[in-house]
């Protein structure tokens, strides 16, 4: 019975797997990384301009903005996050015991790896990504309302990861405050 379960486990398993691997990021590339304001600014080193004071004033703003929204994140999406997306865009995964089972854990090592590329949830906001935080804002929001993450195939087997109507609603409320943080 045991190994009759186990056949059925790893078929299920490859079959999903099989599935387009970008259904997982909806196709989205981690080759370009996130822009950096201070090399745009087209000046060189120990130039100081009046337009170099007022970006550094904006800096400033902005970053007291991202405190503010690490906190609200902190209080009510963290824990979502932890339960739900952490195994895979977090510190060290959990991993079940079939990850043990070759080619299976091959895939999996694979899955967390790029999916940390994608998004690392580790260290609060922003986050380490390879797009803005205004992006990711935009990006939490298409999840919490299209339901795209967790992915299908980690869906099928771990059935508990799926966002609640309770959890998108936080998420969705964080990110309406986190982006109305960001314009002000």
């Amino acid at each position: 019975m045991k190994q009759a379960m186990l056949g059925v486990f790893v078929a299920t398993f490859a079959a999903a797997a099989s599935l387009p691997h970008a259904f997982a990021h909806q196709g989205h590339h981690h080759t370009e990384p996130k822009k950096d304001s201070a090399s745009e600014s087209g000046h060189g080193h120990g130039e100081h301009t009046d337009h170099d004071q007022g970006q550094l004033h904006i800096e400033k703003e902005k970053q007291a903005a991202y405190a503010r929204i690490n906190e609200m994140y902190g209080a009510k999406v963290k824990p979502i996050f932890q339960k739900k997306c952490m195994d895979c865009h977090g510190g060290e995964p959990k991993f079940p015991w079939y990850h043990q089972i070759p080619g299976i854990k091959q895939l999996l090592d694979a899955d967390v790896r790029e999916s940390k590329e994608h998004i690392d949830l580790t260290g609060g906001f922003p986050f380490k990504s390879h797009a803005t935080p205004e992006e990711d804002l935009d990006g939490f929001r298409e999840i919490a309302e299209k339901g795209t993450m967790p992915p299908f195939r980690y869906r099928i087997i771990h059935w508990d990861t799926k966002l609640t109507d309770d959890d998108k609603k936080a998420i969705l409320e964080w990110v309406t405050q986190a982006q109305k943080e960001l314009k002000n």
